[in-house]
């Protein structure tokens, strides 16, 4: 696990991932804040929280967040998983981040319904051919809870 310093190099996993370097942090290291590195986007700041299981996430949209890297790749390897089973979690990164928020902006709250489905579906795809990743996104939906 990677201690945020200020100016240490970071990668957010977002649609492409996106390099950034940590401008602050807090006083217990459990939450950091940073900026993209392109210059057009520069003007934004970020939050990256560790989690419980001591993953980096961003703050908002729960987005994988890894400290000490600038990568191009759009996923780092899950040391949890199997390596047979690392190709297909990039599709279920796309709901890992849906299922782990608790926030949703106001009417975003419709795609809930279609997310839970497609979860589903996807669940019953890697029950065969990835029981890890697919155990692992049994119970984020099992634990899944809106709040606001």
């Amino acid at each position: 696990m990677t201690t945020p310093t200020v100016g240490i190099g970071l990668t957010w996993y977002d649609a492409p991932s996106v390099p950034g370097t940590v401008i602050r942090v807090a006083r217990r290291g459990r939450l950091a804040w940073f900026r993209e590195d392109d210059p057009k986007q520069h003007q934004w700041l970020h939050r990256a929280i560790r989690m419980p299981d001591g993953r980096w996430r961003e703050d908002s949209e729960l987005r994988l967040v890894t400290l000490g890297t600038r990568e191009a790749v759009e996923l780092p390897l899950h040391p949890a998983l199997p390596a047979h089973e690392q190709p297909f979690r990039v599709r279920a990164a796309r709901f890992e981040a849906g299922l782990l928020r608790k926030r949703w902006y106001p009417m975003s709250y419709l795609v809930i319904p279609s997310m839970l489905t497609q979860v589903d579906v996807l669940i019953a795809e890697l029950s065969s051919a990835a029981p890890v990743l697919a155990a692992h996104l049994k119970s984020l939906r099992d634990g899944f809870r809106r709040t606001a």
